[in-house]
């Protein structure tokens, strides 16, 4: 995810042993480049996960603003 435009870092929680879940948190420069990967990449990078992982995973989104 870092290698598309405007992603600036991520942030792992992982609790795998505990709760079978791993949540990354993106940073993202602004909501132009959000937009951007919404429209463009994002629909190719779920696809080529579940190609990857066989649907032996579950993605969802959440978009938070930043808190000024």
């Amino acid at each position: 995810m870092l290698q598309f435009k405007g992603f600036k870092k991520a942030h792992i929680q992982d609790e795998f042993n505990q709760t079978k879940v791993i949540i990354v948190k993106y940073y993202v420069a602004s909501e132009k480049d959000l937009n951007n990967y919404l429209n463009n990449q994002s629909e190719k990078m779920r696809s080529e996960g579940l190609k990857l992982f066989n649907k032996s995973f579950k993605a969802s989104r959440k978009i938070y603003p930043l808190k000024n």
